[in-house]
């Protein structure tokens, strides 16, 4: 049986607003953990209608009223993250650290799950990846139910398709692409991660399009506009992060945004090509530092003057402060800017080496032949490829099947090393070596 704050959960969570507030109105609490629970509940039925300051006054006052909690104590976060007060947040999520230090074993086990996976989502924004990512994988494994299983498994891909750890993304997206389509779990975590594992896996074109039909289906599901800022954001930020450009269906949904984060408000203003007054140095005193080096990142990936070797030791000073593994992460997510140039051999024999990456294309000859296309002319329009290739105009089968080969080829070179060797980009597909 449910107990009364997962009843007001569950409703929340299925957009019931209605419902969970019946539950809150007919709640008779007999005892102080109940009262507790009781201003948890009212403070998250103000989270979930985006109402980060009235929900802050209710938490401030139940912790007040009842003592510390640790689940009052990371809303209590969540809000002053929301509000861009991050001194504050980070004093509470110290006290967290804390409380959670000594609860570890004392908490029912799934109740403490739940607190240390958006504990170490948090910790995310402060620069520690590598615990997170480790975190992530260990409840992943240790997990039996479907459900558990998925909302750990979330996150790991997630972190993974963010900071360019691609040595399992494929397993990890295969499986939760599984899990979702089994029907297991649809909401806002699994399709953030889908779609930005596309994006790496295969060409961000691909994740714009599952961005948009996720979009198109967003009346089947109850979704936040931060919960829905968040996706478009991070999608955008691969966009920036590769130095591509972000198509229009994109920007059209970021420029009429309300956007109440200081990253997203920052990150607007990249996409859009508007000046930044703060110099990316003055980032690090407005933001947590994990946010503030994913948009230095954008800047310098979009200013090639300022990837100098004096900009390269202070991002380095900077983060000096991390461990050496959270270190080597960052490294290399600024290391993305300046992409090693690949050279490329062709055979005859239907094989391609990449540096020293060596791709069989073996049986599959329609695949190879699509390919070659590129071994002289680093890109071809969708006419060109389909004149060439079939000997007639690009019509709606002939797009769709010159996409479905781009998504083939690039899955075939990821199982045997390698990550893209083709991107579309409007109308035209693109050698990427």
């Amino acid at each position: 049986m449910k107990s009364f704050f997962d009843q007001v959960y569950s409703s929340l969570a299925q957009g019931k607003f209605g419902e969970a507030e019946n539950f809150i109105q007919t709640f008779q609490p007999a005892s102080k953990s109940e009262r507790r629970m009781l201003g948890h509940a009212k403070a998250k039925v103000l989270l979930f209608r985006d109402d980060s300051q009235s929900a802050l006054k209710c938490l401030e006052q139940t912790l007040s009223d009842e003592g510390p909690h640790v689940g009052l104590m990371l809303d209590l976060a969540c809000c002053y993250y929301n509000l861009n007060a991050f001194a504050n947040w980070r004093i509470v999520m110290d006290q967290v650290a804390t409380e959670m230090a000594q609860l570890q074993g004392h908490l029912e086990p799934e109740n403490f799950r739940k607190a240390a996976l958006l504990f170490h989502k948090f910790r995310e924004e402060i620069g520690y990846i590598h615990e997170a990512k480790e975190f992530y994988l260990r409840s992943y494994k240790e997990q039996t139910l479907p459900g558990r299983k998925i909302a750990n498994l979330s996150q790991l891909l997630r972190i993974e398709a963010q900071y360019g750890a691609t040595e399992n993304i494929q397993l990890y997206y295969t499986t939760l692409k599984q899990l979702r389509d089994s029907g297991t779990d649809q909401d806002i975590d699994v399709t953030h991660a889908l779609v930005l594992a596309e994006a790496e896996i295969f060409e961000p074109s691909m994740a714009v399009e599952s961005y948009l039909e996720f979009c198109r289906q967003v009346h089947l599901r109850v979704l936040t506009e931060r919960d829905k800022n968040l996706l478009l954001f991070d999608l955008c930020e691969i966009f920036l992060r590769k130095n591509i450009e972000v198509p229009l269906s994109l920007l059209s949904q970021i420029k009429v945004a309300r956007c109440e984060s200081l990253f997203e408000i920052y990150l607007r203003q990249i996409a859009l090509n508007e000046p930044i007054e703060e110099s990316y140095e003055r980032l690090f005193q407005k933001m947590p530092l994990g946010q503030a080096l994913r948009l230095t990142a954008l800047i310098l990936a979009r200013h090639s003057e300022l990837q100098t070797e004096a900009t390269k030791i202070r991002i380095e000073f900077i983060i000096k402060s991390l461990s050496k593994k959270n270190i080597n992460v960052w490294l290399g997510y600024f290391s993305w800017q300046a992409p090693e140039r690949k050279f490329a051999t062709w055979s005859l024999d239907r094989k391609i080496a990449v540096n020293e990456t060596l791709i069989d294309f073996g049986s599959l000859r329609s695949l190879w032949e699509f390919l070659f296309l590129f071994e002289r002319k680093p890109e071809h329009s969708f006419d060109e490829i389909s004149q060439t290739l079939w000997h007639s105009d690009c019509e709606d089968s002939q797009y769709h099947r010159i996409r479905r080969n781009v998504q083939r080829i690039n899955a075939h070179a990821y199982s045997q090393g390698m990550l893209t060797l083709l991107k579309v980009d409007g109308r035209k597909v693109v050698r990427n070596f």
